[in-house]
């Protein structure tokens, strides 16, 4: 629902329920929130960097996957075990 269509319910004393959804950060935003937990834990996992920005698996990969192609971290386990952690 656009702004200005609440706008206009809101004036005529209308009751709507509007829902907002909450987009996920965009990617460097988000690397650089794995990169600060990285920081202050250490290590981050896949599944601790999905529960704070709020990704899919497969998305949360492909951003750590390309922090370790840009050589600013590096992955050490496998699988569910795997870390990632500053160079």
């Amino acid at each position: 629902m656009d702004s200005s269509l609440l706008e206009r319910l809101l004036q005529h004393g209308e009751s709507q329920t509007v829902e907002f959804k909450i987009a996920a950060p965009r990617q460097p935003e988000r690397q650089e929130l794995a990169l600060q937990h990285i920081k202050r834990y250490g290590y981050i996992t896949n599944k601790r960097y999905r529960e704070l920005s709020g990704i899919s698996k497969a998305t949360a990969y492909r951003d750590l996957d390309g922090l370790v192609k840009q050589g600013i971290v590096k992955e050490t386990g496998e699988k569910r075990a795997r870390r990632y952690m500053i160079l």
